[in-house]
C-alpha cells in the first residue's frame, strides 16, 4: 500500500509528511490483522486501517525525532 493524495498539487506541510511517513511505515501489520478479521475484504480493511491511522493522526504529536512504535 502506498499513500496516494488526490488533488494534491505535492507541496506537504510536516504534518501531511508525518502522516505519510505514518502511513507507509505502519500500515502493513495492522492491515493484515484487520484483513484476516474481516475474512479477506481487502477494501474494508483498507478504509479501516486508513480511518484508524488518520484518527492516530489527528490525536498525537507524530514528532520525527521520537519512534512511531514503542
Amino acid at each position: 500500500m502506498s499513500w496516494t493524495a488526490i488533488g494534491s498539487s505535492g507541496a506537504e506541510s510536516a504534518r501531511e509528511r508525518a502522516l505519510h511517513t505514518l502511513y507507509d511505515e505502519q500500515a502493513g501489520p495492522p492491515y493484515a490483522y484487520v484483513v484476516r478479521l474481516l475474512g479477506g475484504d481487502r477494501y474494508r480493511a483498507e478504509d479501516v486501517v486508513q480511518e484508524t491511522l488518520l484518527r492516530c493522526w489527528r490525536t498525537q504529536d507524530l514528532n520525527a525525532d521520537r519512534p512511531l512504535r514503542p
